[in-house]
């Protein structure tokens, strides 16, 4: 049993490589059939967009690349939120799934999933967030806590600042209200203490 679950790398590529070409099909489709509307005209003033500086960054080249902007270029314009959603798909699928059943129930979730496609084809930073959000995730859940509180200090301060022009400002917060839980439980030793702290904590991160 153990063996028919386990996930090698291996396996994890195939996997990422028929997501990854389904999200792009269907994506290729579904925009064909989407009109170019609303929050996108305003992306194409791509210079009033500050942040994610990465973004403003990556959308800037693709457009001054297209001399006159026709309908023929929708797809081209949209590439730029399927490339975002396709990294945040493989960071996914790179990092959550432990067990070979895991790994089809998110290959099929990802797949199926209107709310990834529909970011997919439309051209705004919605899918860089999605990204964004997949990466904090990874280090703050997934990888914080095997730290020692100064690299937790480091990563937790540099994210804090670091998400507000390259992330998203969300991140910046949950970088912050991370850094502070664990400054907590590494330095507060009782635990009734500890406990009001981080219900407190966790409240003031609702309220925002």
């Amino acid at each position: 049993m153990i063996l028919i679950f386990s996930t090698t790398l291996f396996r994890k590529i195939i996997y990422l490589g028929v997501t990854l070409i389904t999200v792009f099909c269907l994506s290729y489709i579904l925009s064909n059939q989407t009109p170019f509307s609303g929050d996108e005209f305003y992306t194409l003033d791509i210079k009033k967009i500050y942040k994610p500086i990465p973004y403003q960054y990556f959308v800037s080249e693709v457009i001054d690349s297209i001399n006159e902007i026709k309908p023929s270029h929708i797809f081209n314009l949209r590439f730029t939120s399927v490339i975002f959603t396709c990294v945040g798909v493989l960071l996914s699928i790179l990092f959550f799934p432990k067990t070979k059943l895991e790994l089809s129930l998110l290959s099929i979730l990802i797949i199926t999933n209107p709310f990834i496609l529909s970011m997919s084809i439309l051209f705004r930073y919605y899918s860089y967030y999605f990204m964004s959000s997949i990466l904090a995730f990874i280090l703050l859940v997934i990888k914080f806590d095997r730290f020692n509180l100064k690299t937790k200090i480091f990563i937790g301060s540099i994210g804090s600042i670091g998400s507000i022009f390259y992330l998203y400002v969300l991140n910046a917060l949950q970088f912050g209200f991370a850094l502070l839980k664990s400054i907590i439980m590494e330095l507060v030793t009782d635990l009734r203490i500890r406990r009001i702290l981080i219900t407190a904590l966790f409240l003031v991160f609702i309220a925002f």
